[in-house]
């Protein structure tokens, strides 16, 4: 799906994860066993002819009842959607932002412990610290060019 309306970036193409469609797929099995499981109870409505009144009365609710789980799904799964679609972009572009400042972090974060590790696993220390500096350092530079290079 390409991004509409950004100009800058007309090649950026965005996707789907697979994780998102899984949890997608999740989701809707879900929503159709619900509501397998109201024909079902409903099903059982011509059966209960003869069962108590109690019985007639707890079948009906718990039919109503999924079936207004079913409907508040759809509305909250509705309105959710229309203000993703309205604000897609925003959202879009905020993610992105924390994306790439979360992912800077953790770089850094982890070039921090690599300059901290424990003896036994590296050989040189002097070594690794200098490397650990610079690294931390073009990151740091890198993030700094990411930043200036954004689109106002």
């Amino acid at each position: 799906i390409e991004t509409a309306g950004n100009s800058s970036n007309s090649g950026a193409v965005q996707g789907i994860s697979m994780r998102d469609l899984s949890l997608t797929a999740a989701f809707v099995s879900e929503r159709a066993s619900m509501c397998n499981l109201a024909v079902q109870k409903c099903a059982l409505f011509p059966l209960a002819w003869n069962l108590p009144c109690a019985m007639k009365q707890r079948l009906w609710l718990e039919v109503h009842a999924l079936v207004l789980l079913i409907w508040v799904d759809v509305l909250l799964g509705v309105v959710f959607g229309y203000f993703v679609f309205t604000h897609a972009e925003s959202i879009v572009q905020q993610a992105g932002e924390m994306c790439q400042q979360m992912q800077l972090t953790h770089i850094v974060e982890t070039l921090q412990w690599f300059n901290h590790l424990p003896g036994g696993v590296k050989l040189n220390t002097t070594i690794t610290q200098r490397m650990s500096s610079i690294l931390t350092t073009a990151v740091l530079l890198f993030e700094q060019c990411l930043s200036a290079t954004q689109p106002l």
